[in-house]
This record gives C-alpha cells, sequence and structure tokens, in this order.
C-alpha cells in the first residue's frame, strides 16, 4: 500500500508560495491547480482571493482556474465574463489554441444557458462546434485540468440541450 502524501504536497507548495524568492507566483498557480484536481474548490479559490493582485492583469492561467472555480460554484455572470476575456485574448493571440477556444465556447454557453439567455447560448455553441472542425490534435496539448474530447462532447451534450 502506498501513502497517501497529497496533503503534504500541498504543504510544500503552499510554503514555496508563501516563502519561496524566486517561484512564488508559479508556486501559487501551481497550488490552485493541485486543489482543484484534489477536490478541494473552496480552498483553492480563497487561495486564489487572497494572492490576486488588485490593478494588475491576470495572466490567462490564474484567469482560466478563476473561471473554471467559479464554474463549479455556478457563478454563471462571472464564469461568462471570465470565458469572454479568455476568447477575446486567445482570438487575439499570435498562436491562438483551437482546443482551448472551443473550452471556452462551452463555458460561455453553458453560462449563458444558466443565465436563461438561451438564444445566445445556442449561437455560443454553433460557434464553437464549427470551431472545433479546425482544430488538429497534433498541434495543440491536452489541458491538464481536462481533455480537449470531455469538453467537446460536453459542448454537443449542451448544445442538444438547448434544441433548435
Amino acid at each position: 500500500i502506498i501513502k497517501d502524501t497529497r496533503d503534504f504536497g500541498l504543504e510544500q507548495i503552499a510554503l514555496a508560495m508563501n516563502h519561496g524568492r524566486y517561484s512564488r507566483d508559479e508556486a501559487r498557480l501551481v497550488l490552485v491547480t493541485a486543489l482543484f484536481d484534489y477536490e478541494k474548490y473552496q480552498r483553492a479559490l480563497t487561495v486564489l482571493d487572497s494572492t490576486t493582485v488588485p490593478d494588475k492583469r491576470p495572466i490567462m492561467t490564474e484567469l482560466y482556474l478563476r473561471g473554471r472555480l467559479l464554474f463549479h460554484f455556478e457563478r454563471w455572470p462571472e464564469v461568462e465574463q471570465i470565458f469572454r476575456e479568455l476568447l477575446a485574448r486567445l482570438e487575439a493571440h499570435r498562436f491562438p489554441s483551437i482546443g482551448y477556444q472551443v473550452e471556452c465556447h462551452y463555458r460561455i454557453a453553458k453560462a449563458l444557458q444558466m443565465q436563461g439567455r438561451v438564444a445566445e447560448a445556442v449561437a455560443m455553441a454553433d460557434a464553437g462546434l464549427a470551431l472545433s472542425k479546425k482544430r488538429s490534435s497534433k498541434t495543440e496539448l491536452e489541458s491538464d485540468l481536462g481533455s480537449y474530447s470531455d469538453n467537446l462532447k460536453a459542448l454537443k451534450r449542451l448544445r442538444g440541450e438547448l434544441g433548435k
């Protein structure tokens, strides 16, 4: 039997985040990612909230983690806003990730659906499905918090729920 040392690992990452000299910011995002993966969602959001620098534009990884956590907590207006910002940044990026954009379309469409904005959700889902045809698995990495195929299945399922 292998001993579960995840909690010790989380403590070590938190130590690096709180007292490290060279890897504070990286440790913060690694800790939030690890807590998310460990399904300690509230603690992950607390770490993110307590370490976010006001008036500083967050990097995409920080926005993504916040969006995923808020999605979990069903805070739909905030989810919509965050994933719209991510989508805009991706579309303007020199190397826009199609898979990442498709996930943004899915999460925005779901947030719109949950806010009762069905026609907008349909349009967003359709745009994501159209975009998905352009993705090449040979040129894009998978996310560490979910696979592209899972996101695409969720988008297709959502589109089915939305009807015509």
